[in-house]
C-alpha cells in the first residue's frame, strides 16, 4: 500500500504512531510534498511529543514562512515546552496577519503574555477573545483549562489560576 494512504488509514484510527511511520516514510518519497511533511508534524502534536513537532514544523517554516498551519503549532510548542519569550514574536507575526484573528490565537497568544508578565495585554486578549461569535465561552473556557498545566509550567502560580478564569467566566462586553 502507498505509505500516504497508509498514513491517512491509520491517522483516522487515531493511531499516530502508526500514522507517523507512514508519513514520514511518504514524506521521504514526496520531499517536496509540504501537506505531507505538515502531518508528520500534526501526528508529534497528537502524540504530544512536542520536540518533534517543534523540529518538524520549524523546517517547514523554511519553505512557507506565512504559513498559519505552520506557525500556530510553533508557538503553541515553545508555549508547552516553557519558550514563551520565542513564542510571543511568532503570535505577533499570527496576529498581524489577520484582521480577524481566530479566539485560538488571541487566547494563545494571551497565554503568552501572561507568562511573560504582560497582564494587562493578556487580560485585553483574552476578553477580545471572549466576545467572538465562534467559538463559545464554554469551549474557549475548555481550552483554557487545557492550559493551565502550561501555564504553571511557564511560572504562572496554580493560586493564580482561579481567579484569571473567574475573570473570563464572568467577563461581559463593555
Amino acid at each position: 500500500m502507498d505509505p500516504e494512504k497508509a498514513g491517512w488509514c491509520w491517522l483516522k484510527l487515531k493511531d499516530y504512531e502508526q500514522a507517523l511511520v507512514y508519513f514520514k516514510d511518504a514524506s521521504v518519497l514526496q520531499p517536496d510534498d509540504v501537506n505531507l511533511h505538515m502531518q508528520v508534524g500534526q501526528c508529534y502534536l497528537n502524540l504530544k511529543d512536542y520536540d518533534g513537532a517543534l523540529h518538524q514544523y520549524s523546517k517547514l517554516r523554511f519553505f512557507t514562512p506565512d504559513n498559519l498551519k505552520v506557525l500556530r503549532p510553533i508557538a503553541y510548542c515553545q508555549f508547552v515546552l516553557g519558550k514563551p519569550d520565542m513564542a510571543v514574536e511568532i503570535y505577533a507575526q499570527i496576529l498581524g496577519m489577520s484582521s480577524n484573528p481566530s479566539a485560538y490565537d488571541l487566547m494563545n497568544a494571551a497565554n503568552i503574555k501572561l507568562c511573560l508578565g504582560e497582564r494587562k495585554e493578556a487580560l485585553s486578549l483574552y476578553k477580545q477573545c471572549l466576545f467572538l461569535d465562534s467559538p463559545g465561552r464554554n469551549e474557549l473556557m475548555n481550552a483554557f483549562d487545557e492550559d493551565t498545566q502550561y501555564l504553571v509550567k511557564n511560572g504562572i502560580p496554580a493560586s493564580d489560576i482561579p481567579l484569571i478564569r473567574d475573570y473570563l467566566m464572568f467577563q461581559t462586553e463593555s
